[in-house]
């Protein structure tokens, strides 16, 4: 993770048990971590048989959560933490939000007590994102946890379509990396334009 299976997608994995593609769940594992996977909809598009496939430990969505959307993700993934923080072993957690996806986002209204309104549903969901980030690192702070964890922030793709408050179409845009590791190997990167593939080398 992350690779591109072509048109079928995640749906590749639907009727396999295991794969020889060497991603970074592979090593985490083999470090004994134990891996989380939070998302709004599992099932979208194979993810699920795709996480499976992958060795991951646990996948929390909508089923158990009773919600697909990002607020009550992130609720859940403090859950977690505060539980795994008591079992006193590695692990990594890997949170798919959905509120800002194109073309206009899913707006949240319950987000309103927190984040000012916004010219656009899109641009009040990315608020919206940026403060439920902003929360859970404040939480991992409170708890002290944030020297024992690496944070990794990236999109899975460029935004799709476009939007008024996108400036500079022509200019040549690449994906993103916000983390706290950064470090001499990690600092190549940074001037870059960062692709998938970048992301599991980087993170390592």
């Amino acid at each position: 993770i992350p690779s591109f299976f072509g048109r079928n997608h995640n749906n590749i994995f639907v009727n396999s048990i295991s794969s020889k593609i060497i991603g970074l769940s592979h090593i985490l594992k083999k470090a004994n971590y134990e891996l989380i996977y939070f998302i709004g909809k599992a099932n979208y598009s194979g993810t699920l048989s795709m996480l499976k496939v992958f060795n991951f430990d646990k996948v929390v969505d909508h089923r158990s959560i009773g919600s697909e959307r990002d607020l009550d993700l992130f609720n859940a993934v403090k859950i977690e933490i505060k539980k795994q923080k008591k079992m006193k072993k590695p692990y990594a957690i890997f949170i798919s939000t959905v509120d800002t996806h194109s073309p206009n986002g899913y707006y949240d209204s319950r987000m309103q007590k927190f984040v000012d309104k916004k010219k656009s549903d899109l641009e009040f969901m990315i608020s919206s994102t940026d403060y439920l980030i902003g929360d859970l690192i404040s939480y991992l702070n409170e708890n002290n946890m944030t020297d024992s964890t690496s944070i990794f922030i990236f999109p899975d793709h460029l935004f799709r379509g476009k939007q008024k408050f996108i400036s500079g179409e022509k200019v040549k845009r690449g994906l993103f990396l916000m983390t706290n590791e950064f470090n001499d190997k990690t600092d190549n990167f940074k001037d870059n334009y960062l692709y998938q593939i970048d992301l599991p080398k980087i993170i390592l």
